[in-house]
């Protein structure tokens, strides 16, 4: 596999990977786009994880910070700052002192959370984790043109492809990988549309001779995911801390970052960008059931 950023600039996509498939082997279609995970009802007294940096001052408690930081020294919290209890600075494994600013390192932190507090158990230093290996597959069988083996050749389809009516997604495929600097493989772009995939492509033909994959979705369209996208935080407030467009085996979702991913909060995202985009929305919650 190859890591490549998505094309499309306009959708705060999240980094995906290029897949290669065997020449003259056609790629099978990717299955419909299944379901988000089953949400957890979490009680106070249930054990979870969550993985983040304790921060202390003269004027604020220790805290945990989980979903990010501010890129400065000393660092600064970006996410959710949550209350802890059952433990002090002095219990804690790592810790600096800059500017009378204490934090951690990114610790692995296990306890209870009642929705405000997380009382902790225990907090060590995180284990490194394993990059996921995101396959998010190929828009049709077999992708039709020239392949793809120029700069030149890349901008012009992208350009192509950026300007066709109803486009959601768009990502990049490989039928030969690269090879360091001097080989850039043989490419073909994949395209969903919400329209018809015939027509994308018979505009696409006038443009551009290129290896591409057309496919229809019956997913929301490019407006209608950031319309999504802005209406969910609108709703959610600090209970997400980001969210971004994934591909996965061909099929595109709107995947935000919750605190915790629990049937009440997906009855406000219902609320707020309707039943049929709801379905395509995937949580990636910051406190696990451990």
């Amino acid at each position: 596999m190859k890591r490549l950023a998505p094309i499309l600039a306009a959708l705060a996509l999240l980094p995906l990977a290029a897949c290669a498939t065997t020449p003259g082997t056609p790629a099978p279609v990717p299955p419909p786009r299944a379901p988000s995970p089953a949400p957890s009802t979490l009680a106070a007294d249930d054990l979870v994880t969550a993985s983040g940096t304790f921060f202390e001052t003269a004027e604020r408690p220790l805290f945990l910070c989980l979903g990010g930081l501010l890129t400065s020294y000393p660092p600064q919290c970006g996410g959710a700052q949550l209350p802890v209890a059952g433990i002090a600075w002095a219990d804690l494994p790592t810790g600096v002192e800059v500017n009378g600013i204490r934090f951690t390192d990114h610790l692995d932190v296990t306890g209870t959370w009642d929705g405000t507090t997380f009382k902790v158990r225990s907090a060590e230093p995180a284990k490194p984790s394993d990059a996921e290996d995101l396959d998010f597959g190929q828009a049709c069988e077999q992708p039709t043109g020239t392949p793809i083996t120029t700069p030149e050749q890349m901008q012009a389809t992208q350009e192509a492809v950026a300007s066709l009516p109803g486009v959601q997604t768009v990502w990049v495929g490989y039928t030969k990988e690269p090879r360091g600097e001097e080989f850039m493989g043989e490419a073909f772009f994949n395209v969903l549309v919400t329209g018809g995939a015939a027509e994308a492509e018979r505009i696409l033909r006038s443009q551009v001779d290129t290896a591409v994959c057309v496919a229809h979705t019956d997913g929301p369209s490019e407006p209608e995911l950031i319309t999504a996208q802005r209406r969910l935080h609108e709703a959610l407030g600090t209970e997400a801390t980001g969210s971004g467009m994934t591909v996965r085996n061909g099929q595109v979702a709107l995947t935000v970052t919750v605190l915790a991913d629990t049937p009440d909060l997906r009855a406000k995202v219902a609320d707020a960008v309707g039943p049929r985009v709801a379905l395509f929305v995937e949580y990636d919650p910051l406190i696990r059931r451990a």
